[in-house]
């Protein structure tokens, strides 16, 4: 799915959802996987919804909220944080 996510004088700036779930995917723990991408573009906000292994713990969510925070480019982070279903 393609998110627009700004529209400058040269015209439209698109993002390719699978691609940004692919790259995700690929710096996550085995047993980890993305499951969704979300982007609310007037808010520059990326939703990124992981499902974590059965049995997994708070400390391996915490990790990888931290991993997540310094392997993902950092600009206008608001915030990171993962939650249950």
């Amino acid at each position: 799915m393609l998110f627009l996510w700004t529209t400058t004088k040269l015209g439209k700036i698109w993002l390719d959802g699978d691609s940004i779930r692919q790259i995700v995917s690929k710096r996550l723990p085995e047993g980890y996987y993305c499951q969704e991408i979300s982007f609310i573009g007037d808010q520059n906000l990326l939703n990124i919804y992981i499902t974590l292994p059965e049995g997994g713990n708070d400390e391996e969510k915490a990790r990888l909220e931290k991993n997540t925070q310094t392997s993902l480019p950092s600009r206008e982070w608001r915030s990171i944080s993962t939650g249950s279903a």
